[in-house]
């Protein structure tokens, strides 16, 4: 794809790469689409697909596999805690959140380890995803990602 009139990319024998799906889409939306739309609504939505091909493109490997090891090795090493053992072993996602909403409102050993070792790796986690979607915020406003 690209703009009406551009000589065809060469493209090597074999199935088209994912990367470059995402970007032709991207350059499609950018440079024939988004020109050709007056509709305020229709524009913006066209600004929050582009922003969530971009994304697509420069997300790279799924990180569930990675987060769900880093919950279960916190949660294993707090499994005599009353707070954890209550909810662990079962879904890691879950039992680290029973352990932090049972931490609310405690000042004891077991609340402080809770929050100490479950909290931070959720907040990593988070600041991950925040980090990664960043461009949503400004794609939103109606702005182009850069």
């Amino acid at each position: 794809m690209g703009v009406p009139g551009d000589a065809p990319a060469e493209l090597p024998a074999g199935r088209a790469s994912d990367d470059a799906i995402w970007v032709s889409i991207s350059a499609t939306l950018r440079n024939v689409v988004l020109p050709a739309l007056s509709d305020p609504f229709a524009r913006a939505q066209t600004i929050q697909l582009i922003a969530l091909a971009e994304h697509a493109h420069r997300r790279g490997d799924d990180p569930t596999a990675r987060r769900t090891a880093e919950l279960e090795a916190v949660l294993d090493a707090l499994q005599a805690n009353p707070l954890v053992s209550e909810h662990w072993p079962g879904d890691p996602a879950a039992a680290a959140a029973a352990a932090l909403v049972a931490a609310v409102g405690r000042d004891d050993d077991a609340a402080n380890a809770v929050r100490a070792l479950i909290r931070p790796v959720l907040v990593r986690h988070l600041d991950e995803d925040l980090a990664s979607t960043t461009q949503f915020i400004e794609a939103f406003r109606g702005r182009l990602p850069a």
